[in-house]
């Protein structure tokens, strides 16, 4: 079973610098943010535009619209999303589902529902990790 993962690299100045000096406080606020995107994840299931209605053995499930995060069904994708340190200052948010790649980035017969990538995106843009008021390297 293949399971879905991403990671997420940042390369900023300050953040060199509180690495280099504190770097035990460097990955607490990684895990944190970590963590943080795992939940805004987590939460973007069936949020999105509802899809095609198919019977699924004895009830219906109303699918997810392309392009928006899936709909829930049994809730094992949601259930087995988590965050995992590789090493100091290196985390990963991944699923435990084989189908989790397929959800995120469609397959040939099914357009993409994304829940990962719309969340990195969002943090790619405006990531505060270090705090204004940690000291700076000179």
């Amino acid at each position: 079973m293949m399971a879905a993962s991403m990671r997420v690299r940042i390369d900023r100045k300050r953040l060199d610098a509180l690495i280099r000096d504190t770097p035990e406080r460097a990955d607490d606020l990684l895990a944190g943010a970590a963590q943080s995107m795992l939940g805004e994840i987590v939460t973007s299931f069936g949020t999105g535009a509802p899809g095609r209605l198919y019977p699924r053995g004895q009830r219906f499930h109303t699918a997810s619209a392309p392009g928006s995060p899936p709909a829930v069904d049994y809730g094992a994708l949601r259930g087995s999303m988590r965050v995992e340190r590789v090493r100091l200052l290196e985390y990963k948010i991944q699923d435990g589902v084989e189908y989790g790649l397929w959800l995120e980035y469609g397959t040939a017969k099914m357009a993409a529902r994304p829940f990962v990538m719309p969340v990195v995106e969002r943090w790619r843009g405006g990531l505060k990790v270090v705090p204004d008021n940690w000291p700076r390297s000179h």
